[in-house]
């Protein structure tokens, strides 16, 4: 893990497809290595929340295509015109909007600063 760069590390309790136990391990490995990193566990949010940047905290999404060819895709999955494992197709099953109506978490909302700070202080240090 030489030369591995500082990490900002951010997931939430509630994150149905990545264990939040992942988030930990990865800490100790960086702890054990010598690497500076930040870990924040929020008590809830889906898991995808992207960057929760300031635009997400607005409710600003960004551009429409990755949006649009994600619901292509899980209407091709749904439809069966796509082949894939059943393990997978189960993920794909859950009733989720096709429609982006995600509302920021204000918990989650506070993430740009706490990295930027964090950031901010790793780099006064060097």
């Amino acid at each position: 893990v030489e030369g591995f760069p500082p990490s900002a590390i951010f997931v939430t309790a509630t994150d149905e497809l990545v264990p939040v136990e992942n988030s930990y391990l990865f800490a100790e490995a960086l702890l054990a290595n010598g690497v500076p990193y930040a870990h924040h566990v929020f008590s809830e949010g889906h898991h995808g929340l992207s960057l929760a940047d300031e635009d997400w905290a607005e409710g600003r999404h960004g551009e429409p295509y990755p949006m649009e060819q994600m619901q292509k895709t899980l209407k091709a999955v749904r439809s069966g015109k796509v082949e894939i494992p059943e393990e997978v197709r189960q993920m794909f099953s859950n009733d989720w909007s096709m429609e982006w109506n995600e509302k920021p978490n204000e918990e989650v909302r506070i993430w740009p600063e706490l990295a930027r700070t964090w950031l901010n202080s790793i780099l006064r240090k060097e």
